[in-house]
């Protein structure tokens, strides 16, 4: 967006400006190329409307009206009066019809990244091909792989580690993919009883380390496994000698890994709920700590495993609790900070919240649509949602560097893209 300004004494300061968007905690800074003293002044900005408030919804798109206000100064430094407009704000910017592209059931999150090209990675069942695809950014296919490996179908989130272009699936079994476009020239395997939830890297590389919940195992366990092995036939991935556990523990979620901690829900019959935290170093994990998050506290958090929810931390820890319909943050000391309102009726949480730009991003189903909460207060109810009819069965979002949220729906075999 671009305004000008002009004054007859002084001339125009062209660091003096300022643009706030209403609602937005994210920084708005207008820059100028003109002299300053000069007459006339050509101010611009790239407005970022992903935490705004927007007036009333439109139902095809999902924004709405935006108030931006701008102010300018003098050489001298007098402000002038603010000066505000209102601008229509679309949050759909795409969508692709991946079914046309032999892509079909699409599930998970997508995973946006710059490596080995620019690319956003989907996954879900194609019977008569390839489950994961490379998207580029125009929406043509940068390269396909799966079925070589055995993998029939994706039915969660993936993982993919950029250093090493090495895609991580967990299935029937864990697999470990290497992408080099236009196909996954190598991967390998190792087994687990029942894996539940996405793979967490937890050190990226051709020696990285990868972690995995293993919900049918006993104990309920924890288990590191690495990216060795890989052949164009397929090896055999390694994996740590012993797995990490919760010994009383009847269910587990999936993993997170924030700056070297990891963290993952247990549930003991609903007796003891909470989050285990663990390190990883020398081939070897740490001594597990739980951490119970329905004893003492006002959260009232019973049996949120059941979703196999797992914690987000960010400088919090976020979750959601599917008996509860909501989702929850806790600061780091485990105290519980803000609860949203339940969602009603049939309405389910389909997936696990994600923290970007501010937001803290939920999504619903029956009807699927998404929800953005303020990620650091909430009164319980989401600064936007969109859109405002059901679109499907939908992934957990992404966000890109650019503000764009990405996501997946089952139903329509659709990738979309907001903002």
């Amino acid at each position: 967006m671009t305004f000008t300004g002009s004054d007859q004494g002084s001339g125009m300061d062209p660091g003096g400006a300022t643009c706030s968007i209403t609602g937005s905690l994210l920084s708005c800074t207008p820059t100028s190329s003109d002299a300053i003293g000069a007459t006339n002044a050509t101010f611009g900005f790239k407005p970022n409307f992903s935490d705004a408030t927007l007036g009333t919804p439109d139902t095809k798109t999902g924004g709405g009206p935006a108030t931006v206000t701008v102010t300018v100064a003098d050489a001298v430094g007098n402000a002038s009066a603010v000066k505000s407009v209102s601008v229509d704000v679309s949050r759909l910017r795409w969508i692709q019809k991946l079914a046309l592209k032999s892509v079909g059931s699409l599930t998970g999150a997508p995973i946006i990244s710059s490596q080995p090209a620019p690319q956003v990675i989907v996954a879900g069942t194609n019977t008569s091909g390839d489950q994961i695809v490379g998207v580029k950014p125009t929406g043509d296919i940068l390269w396909k792989g799966g079925a070589t490996a055995g993998i029939t179908s994706v039915t969660g989130n993936i993982a993919y580690d950029p250093s090493a272009n090495v895609v991580y699936v967990l299935g029937g079994s864990f697999y470990a993919l290497h992408v080099s476009p236009p196909q996954s020239d190598k991967y390998c395997t190792q087994s687990v009883t029942s894996g539940i939830g996405s793979p967490a890297i937890h050190t990226g590389g051709s020696a990285g380390v990868v972690l995995v919940s293993d919900f049918g195992s006993a104990p309920r366990t924890l288990n590191a496994f690495l990216p060795t092995g890989m052949t164009a036939t397929g090896g055999s991935c390694g994996r740590a000698a012993l797995p990490a556990a919760i010994a009383s523990a009847t269910k587990i979620g999936p993993p997170t890994v924030s700056a070297g901690t990891i963290y993952w829900a247990y549930d003991n019959s609903g007796t003891d709920v909470g989050v285990a935290t663990a390190t990883f170093s020398s081939g070897q994990f740490s001594t597990v700590a739980k951490h119970p998050l329905d004893i003492g506290t006002p959260s009232g958090v019973t049996s949120f495993v059941g979703t196999y929810a797992p914690f987000i931390p960010a400088d919090a820890l976020f979750f959601g609790n599917s008996a509860t319909h909501s989702y929850y943050r806790f600061s780091s000391s485990y105290a519980l900070d803000w609860t949203t309102t339940p969602f009603p009726g049939l309405t389910t949480l389909a997936t696990n919240i994600v923290v970007a730009k501010g937001l803290a991003l939920g999504m619903s189903g029956n009807p699927g649509q998404l929800y953005a909460y303020d990620k650091t207060t909430t009164t319980g109810s989401p600064k936007w949602t969109y859109p405002s009819s059901d679109v499907g069965a939908i992934s957990s979002p992404v966000t890109a560097s650019d503000g764009t949220i990405y996501f997946s729906d089952a139903i329509n075999s659709e990738l979309q893209a907001i903002a």
